[in-house]
């Protein structure tokens, strides 16, 4: 591992990285206006980091999985790196037209293919020693003044997986449960609730991975989950309220999805998902909505990158994005958004974790059937 004396050896990386970046991108990379930059804005951290890289980009949405390869990648198994290149030049293309969520979609499109060619570079860059268990390297996601971004320690997946085998349910799932109690956690211990009761709005989607290995981009597949806690008692009326809520958002179409915060591409069933919230949130109050009936769900487990977005609107145009990462694996998790400050962004990542520390206990001692 590279122990960089000063800040402008650092930077000398970062410019190696750079132009690594262009040779790899071909003609069609314009230096002067990357999807990045990359900044070195701190000589070291006490928590062991050497190298700090700030981040400005053009899209709100997959720094997460640029961050969480930052911290993961130590494989410098050969991969096709040219061949991403051309059919990441294609997609940068044409994101220049389309819908808002059209060139969201692209955009993650984008990260999910490109993250292979950086995870190799800055491998090669600052990477002596492929055993080591994280890079030196960590991120940090720029959008304004207000924008902080917190993440997780790395989570091994198979540990994820066994509990999600003796739920019967997905791992994404297993994720949005764990999400809800450390929602409801970080609630109770921020004072906005004394009864463990809590009310909010969650929107998750999920988008497939990038086929590296054919000659287009494989269909993106992605679906959100509308979960709003609500003071109804009778399941019912939860579930008749939260798809009437639903039914008002697409009729406003993709403006009231902006408006309200919201990405949508289409429902979990609600029998399938309803009863992992119950089991996994240990009393918040949940519903979900099956509005266009049953999609195709998506297994992350065969793909070496995965992502899941939870957004958690905060009012005031204010939100957190929780993101759920899967990579050669291990899990990561992130936080970001100017709905919190950096601590609650590291409150809230720290207890998603605690949430599966305490899954893998409970599953550890046959206490999950």
């Amino acid at each position: 591992m590279h122990d960089f004396s000063s800040l402008k050896e650092k930077q000398n990386y970062v410019d190696a990285y750079m132009s690594k970046l262009a040779e790899l991108r071909g003609e069609d990379f314009d230096e002067g206006k990357p999807l990045w930059r990359i900044d070195v804005i701190t000589p070291g951290l006490r928590d062991g980091s050497t190298c700090v890289f700030q981040f400005h980009h053009c899209l709100s949405d997959g720094m997460g999985l640029v961050m969480f390869a930052i911290k993961s990648i130590v494989d410098k198994d050969p991969i096709l790196l040219q061949e991403i290149s051309d059919r990441v030049d294609s997609i940068v293309r044409k994101r220049r037209g389309g819908s808002i969520s059209t060139r969201l979609l692209r955009g993650l499109r984008y990260f999910e293919s490109y993250v292979y060619a950086f995870g190799n570079v800055l491998t090669h860059l600052v990477m002596e020693d492929a055993s080591m268990p994280s890079s030196p390297f960590r991120g940090k996601h720029v959008e304004s003044n207000k924008w902080s971004v917190a993440w997780s320690d790395p989570i091994p997946l198979e540990g994820v997986k066994k509990i999600s085998a003796q739920l019967n349910c997905t791992v994404n799932q297993c994720f949005l449960g764990a999400l809800g109690g450390a929602v409801r956690s970080y609630m109770i211990q921020e004072g906005f609730t004394t009864d463990g009761r809590v009310n909010f709005a969650m929107t998750v989607f999920t988008s497939s991975n990038v086929d590296v290995s054919s000659s287009k981009v494989c269909n993106n597949v992605s679906f959100p989950v509308y979960a709003l806690g609500i003071h109804i008692k009778d399941t019912e009326q939860r579930i008749q309220y939260l798809r009437d809520h639903t039914k008002r958002l697409h009729r406003g179409g993709h403006a009231a999805m902006v408006k309200h915060g919201l990405k949508c591409c289409g429902l979990l069933p609600r029998e399938t998902a309803l009863p992992i919230f119950n089991g996994l949130c240990r009393g918040t109050s949940l519903a979900v909505s099956n509005v266009h009936g049953p999609v195709t769900q998506l297994s992350v487990l065969d793909n070496p990158v995965n992502q899941i977005e939870a957004v958690i609107p905060c009012g005031g145009g204010m939100g957190v994005t929780m993101s759920f990462l899967t990579y050669r694996g291990s899990i990561g998790i992130t936080s970001s958004g100017s709905g919190l400050s950096p601590s609650g962004h590291k409150l809230l990542v720290g207890l998603l974790s605690e949430e599966f520390k305490l899954l893998s206990h409970r599953s550890e001692n046959g206490e999950i059937s």
